[in-house]
C-alpha cells in the first residue's frame, strides 16, 4: 500500500513507522501499528487493538514433511481445522 491508495472507502494519506493516516468519509483516522479497523454493516469504521496471535502451540513439521507432532505437550489449544490447514500449507510450500 502506498500513499494515495484506496482501501475500502478510505484513502491512505500518510505512512509512518508507527502507523498510517487514512481519510474516510467520517474524517481522518490514525491507525497505529498493531491496531485494526472494523466495521459492521454500514456503521462507521472503528479502530481497536488487533487480537493477539494464538499461543505458541503450533505443530512442527516432521522430517518427512508429512504428519506433524505437537510443539507442546498436553493442552494443545490449536483447533483441528487450524492444524490441518497449517499442515496443508507446509506441503504446498515444499512443492
Amino acid at each position: 500500500v502506498r500513499t494515495g491508495d484506496t482501501l475500502a472507502d478510505a484513502t491512505v494519506t500518510a505512512i509512518t513507522r508507527s502507523g498510517v493516516t487514512l481519510e474516510t468519509p467520517q474524517g481522518v483516522v490514525d491507525l497505529r501499528v498493531g491496531h485494526q479497523m472494523t466495521r459492521t454493516g454500514s456503521r462507521p469504521w472503528r479502530t481497536e487493538a488487533a487480537a493477539a496471535p494464538p499461543a505458541a502451540t503450533a505443530s512442527t513439521p516432521s522430517a518427512t514433511g508429512g504428519a506433524s507432532t505437537p510443539a507442546s505437550s498436553g493442552g494443545d489449544t490449536m483447533s483441528e481445522v487450524m492444524r490441518r490447514l497449517m499442515e496443508r500449507r507446509q506441503r504446498e510450500m515444499q512443492r
